[in-house]
């Protein structure tokens, strides 16, 4: 979970225990339970989801074929006549963008919220 979704459910749990008491109408309390389950299920499915990104992120397939696409944007870039640390970042950034490329729509959207 990221940091700004963990508020949120927090903040949801919070208005919850602060809107009862004795007095609250069983359905004001069913309403509560059901906007932190909504909340909680948000956060369910995001978690599950960067959970699978992680898996494939991390597999060594994965770091070997990007590992081989970032040692060949260095060399291009070294015969293109980059310095030495210029061909590094160049493979770098080619190794970034691959990685990128597997970023789900949970991890941009987690990213956005933190940012």
């Amino acid at each position: 979970m990221t940091i700004v979704a963990n508020k949120h459910v927090a903040r949801v749990g919070h208005e919850f225990a602060a809107a009862m008491t004795a007095d609250t109408p069983i359905i004001e309390i069913a309403k509560m339970v059901s906007h932190l389950a909504t909340a909680l299920d948000k956060q369910t499915e995001l978690t599950a989801q960067l959970a699978m990104e992680n898996t494939i992120l991390l597999t060594p397939e994965n770091w070997l074929k990007h590992s081989e696409e970032g040692a060949a944007a260095s060399a291009i870039a070294e015969g293109n006549g980059a310095s030495e640390d210029e061909a590094l970042l160049a493979g770098m950034k080619s190794i970034i963008a691959c990685m990128q490329s597997l970023a789900t729509s949970a991890a941009i959207a987690a990213l956005r919220e933190e940012a």
